[in-house]
């Protein structure tokens, strides 16, 4: 009898600690989501518009920060130079592969109200889609190894 309930304790064990992972990752995955998703969405849609350079806004600071020549996370700050008070408007980009010495410039669609994205951003966007979906995608998959790995260990103890 001893043996039910140690196994017992041991998979409430297992749920708790799943569903730990699972708010851990994800808040993880909507962190993500929410910093990355917007601007490729954006680009997607105006990657056939005519762009044109944006005059009223400048490049505040661009950088983009490679690691291990393998991911490459970049922002761009842009405020307007019409505006009085400008606010600091961001974009982000994560991307597949080292992306130090590019050239950025601002872009705007002819719209009412244009959107504003970056030829680098508007250039690369299956790049960012393909590398968002994977990270997205590890995000998902990570809280269910545990899960898997104790009920392979559990069916060879059998």
């Amino acid at each position: 009898m001893a043996g039910k309930s140690e196994k017992r304790d041991a998979a409430r064990a297992i749920a708790k600690g799943t569903i730990a992972l699972l708010a851990i990752f994800g808040l993880f995955f909507t962190g993500f989501a929410g910093l990355y998703a917007p601007s490729v969405f954006t680009d997607y849609q105006v990657r056939h518009q005519t762009l044109v350079p944006s005059t009223d806004l400048k490049i505040d600071n661009a950088r983009c920060t490679n690691h291990m020549f393998i991911v490459s996370w970049c922002e761009l700050q842009y405020s307007s130079t019409r505006a009085s008070n400008p606010s600091v408007n961001e974009l982000r980009y994560l991307l597949a592969g080292s992306y130090r010495d590019t050239t950025v410039r601002l872009l705007q669609t002819n719209e009412l109200s244009p959107r504003v994205v970056s030829d680098f951003g508007v250039a690369h966007v299956l790049n960012r889609a393909i590398m968002l979906a994977v990270v997205l995608s590890m995000l998902g998959i990570a809280p269910f190894v545990p899960l898997i790995v104790a009920m392979v260990l559990a069916r060879r103890s059998k």
